[in-house]
């Protein structure tokens, strides 16, 4: 079992990024710590393959999802801007015609 510590939001391990890989990363979450282990080998050499294997999955796994989300938030800020833009031009609407009552 391997322990790697961990910051952000833990819900996103569980969403998967559009990318498809045959495999995925499994891993335990708790406490701000990634738990990672393997099962099935004896062998050192092979547990600490294995072990990397998985760190290198997690982190290409982790890194697609913060593509995906640094690409989400570049389009958010740039609908939510012209929605602004709308409801300030609408609260000025009514501002005049609150004044002109």
């Amino acid at each position: 079992m391997m322990e790697c510590v961990f910051s952000g939001d833990p819900a996103l391990f569980y969403l998967k990024p559009n990318r498809y890989w045959s495999m995925v990363p499994y891993a335990v979450i708790e406490r701000g710590t990634i738990a990672i282990g393997v099962t099935g080998a004896n062998d050192p050499a092979r547990i600490k393959q294995e072990l990397e294997n998985q760190v290198d999955l997690l982190k290409k796994y982790l890194g697609a999802q913060n593509e995906q989300i640094e690409q989400h938030n570049q389009q958010l800020a740039a609908q939510v801007i012209p929605l602004i833009a709308a409801c300030r031009q609408s609260a000025e609407k009514l501002d005049a015609l609150r004044k002109a009552l």
